[in-house]
């Protein structure tokens, strides 16, 4: 399996047409600054640790973004790594 990379407009689609845990891997301060509605904050240096606790369900849909792409692709690799099967970078 591999990480699917999509644009905003596909990630709003993919929000519309499906049941997605949209997931912020940045900093909490980036997190309360702002961040996407319905979002929820997993900073990247937790992210191994708590992703069992928080995203229970390894079968549905988690969208992982960022600010840049970058860390939201490192979060995305360590989720398949821990059997999470749809994972999308935004």
């Amino acid at each position: 399996m591999s990480v699917t990379s999509l644009t905003a407009t596909q990630a709003q689609q993919k929000i519309d047409s499906e049941d997605v845990k949209i997931v912020d891997v940045r900093t909490l301060e980036e997190y309360i600054r702002g961040h996407l509605s319905g979002s929820i904050s997993l900073p990247l240096d937790q992210l191994q640790m708590q992703a069992d606790e928080i995203l229970k369900d390894k079968n549905r849909a988690v969208l992982v973004y960022c600010l840049s792409g970058s860390r939201s692709l490192v979060a995305s690799q360590i989720l398949e790594s821990l059997g999470y099967q749809k994972i999308y970078n935004l």
